[in-house]
């Protein structure tokens, strides 16, 4: 499943704006301003059969960023601004380009850059009038799309990097599988079996003292290469969501055999 673009009478892109700024660095760097499809699906390494280049580059003129020609693209002047300036003046033409996107206008307006979801949810609800309730599932895609996008007004080059936790796309580039490893903070002896395979064995002092019940372990996340440590309630929400946002990602079950 993917992030829905449709609310009420709003859309939104389905690639998230620094995916698609750090493309178009790297396209313009290349081709100089002008391109087509097909160069641009070279430069960011994606299938010549894949949807996704057409998807992206339909997202950018959506932006503003490209102006689609006869025979291929051409990046705007306000394209331009937003890949090649600097400081406030980057910030301010990042914010117009943000604003070009009606719903992000209306909520930029309503609460600005405020990551609360709770008043992102009530500005959301005053906005749009919506035939059918969204699943809060989705709801917290947009949430969270919003605030990868507004980020970038004060990021600077490169906007996408680890971007893909935040917000669910259709390309994501992460991992397919998820590595999960348990730290064991307490002492550990490896030992033979006669069949020469090892097991794992703790020792008497490694054990939890009260029967039937063992002490909590730090959890690392290894996510695409972004390692998190689950060690508390907080962190344990995060973690939540993580897994959440990866669920369609992951392989099932019976993929392992």
């Amino acid at each position: 499943m993917v992030m829905e673009r449709g609310y009420g009478e709003y859309a939104v892109t389905g690639t998230r704006l620094g995916i698609l700024l750090d493309h178009l660095t790297a396209v313009d760097k290349k081709y100089s301003g002008a391109f087509d499809r097909k160069q641009f699906t070279d430069v960011i390494g994606a299938s010549p059969t894949s949807n996704g280049p057409a998807e992206k580059l339909k997202d950018m003129v959506e932006f503003g960023l490209l102006l689609k020609d006869t025979w291929g693209y051409v990046i705007t002047d306000i394209g331009k601004a937003a890949i090649h300036g600097e400081g406030v003046e980057k910030n301010a033409t990042i914010e117009k380009i943000i604003r070009t996107i009606p719903l992000w206008n209306q909520l930029l307006n309503a609460i600005g850059n405020n990551p609360d979801r709770k008043v992102f949810l009530q500005a959301f609800e005053r906005i749009v009038h919506l035939n059918e309730p969204i699943s809060k599932r989705n709801l917290d895609r947009l949430w969270h799309a919003y605030l990868e996008d507004i980020s970038c007004i004060t990021k600077t080059p490169p906007y996408s990097r680890g971007s893909a936790l935040l917000g669910r796309q259709k390309n994501l580039k992460v991992s397919s599988k998820l590595k999960i490893k348990k730290s064991l903070e307490k002492n550990v002896l490896q030992s033979k079996i006669p069949n020469d395979r090892s097991q794992t064995v703790s020792t008497p002092q490694s054990r939890p003292r009260s029967v039937g019940r063992t002490p909590f372990t730090k959890i690392t996340l290894d996510v695409g290469g972004i390692k998190f440590e689950v060690k508390d309630a907080s962190s344990i929400m995060v973690a939540r969501f993580l897994l959440n946002a990866l669920e369609d990602k992951l392989p099932r079950g019976d993929d392992y055999g």
